[in-house]
């Protein structure tokens, strides 16, 4: 926005200086009716006009002309991140439930179906296939030793993709994030949201999306912006929804602090 000031001054070769409010508020209604922020300001004459970006509400457009939209925003869902703990059952975690219940089944088929080629081979008349081996456990047919031999490799190619999970899981631990999105912070009960004072939520209760409708109805409180609540948010105290430039510069703060 500070580039488009410049470049309105320059085309209309005047001046300007920047007035902040001293609530550093965007500008909405207050109960007894007039207006705190940049909007507030406006309305007492102190500025000629206020730089937004502003999202347009109804309590707005009544006592304030808007330009129409020339720029578009991405908004994104700011919360703690969830922190790596250790868990015990990590060592079974390291593969997906459908591939040890597979794991499970081969063994369980291979076990029956070697019991039943070694039943077999000691009723069937003919012994031509017997190999001379001085282990006991393994099959006398080749046909039942060409069995076993595929099972031993697939058993090593699976200890081998385990033992390298398990070493990537301990280099590198993956960390699911629980809220990525607005359907994922409105379906979950354990983190409340808040939004920032300025329409947002008027913005959000027009939307034909549930989610952002619910986002739009269901918050605990407001916050004067996103910068001034990093601490609050870091500190897992709540989530909510900021501007990209104010996402930016959150995480840049955060990673300086670290």
């Amino acid at each position: 926005m500070k580039y488009f000031l410049d470049e309105f001054c320059r085309v209309l070769e005047v001046s300007y200086e920047i007035l902040r409010p001293s609530d550093r508020m965007w500008g909405i209604m207050l109960p007894n009716g007039t207006y705190n922020g940049m909007v507030g300001m406006l309305l007492r004459e102190e500025v000629d006009f206020a730089l937004g970006p502003f999202f347009l509400s109804d309590s707005r457009e009544k006592v304030a002309d808007f330009t129409a939209s020339f720029y578009y925003d991405s908004y994104y869902i700011v919360s703690q991140r969830p922190i790596a703990s250790s868990d015990p059952s990590g060592i079974i975690k390291t593969f997906h439930p459908q591939v040890w219940l597979l794991v499970a089944v081969c063994m369980a088929v291979v076990g029956v179906v070697m019991m039943a080629m070694m039943w077999l081979t000691e009723r069937l008349p003919g012994n031509g296939d017997r190999l001379v081996c001085p282990t006991s456990w393994l099959p006398e047919n080749a046909s039942g030793r060409l069995m076993v031999t595929v099972w031993v490799l697939s058993s090593l190619v699976i200890a081998s993709v385990y033992r390298g999970n398990v070493t990537a899981m301990l280099t590198l631990p993956k960390i699911a994030v629980p809220i990525d999105s607005i359907t994922d912070l409105t379906k979950q009960n354990r983190l409340p949201w808040k939004l920032e004072h300025g329409g947002l939520e008027n913005f959000l209760l027009k939307s034909k999306d549930k989610a952002m409708q619910k986002m739009g109805t269901e918050y605990s409180g407001f916050i004067p912006s996103c910068w001034s609540a990093r601490r609050e948010i870091l500190a897992g105290e709540f989530a909510t929804a900021c501007d990209k430039t104010s996402t930016m510069t959150m995480m840049a703060w955060d990673f300086r602090n670290l």
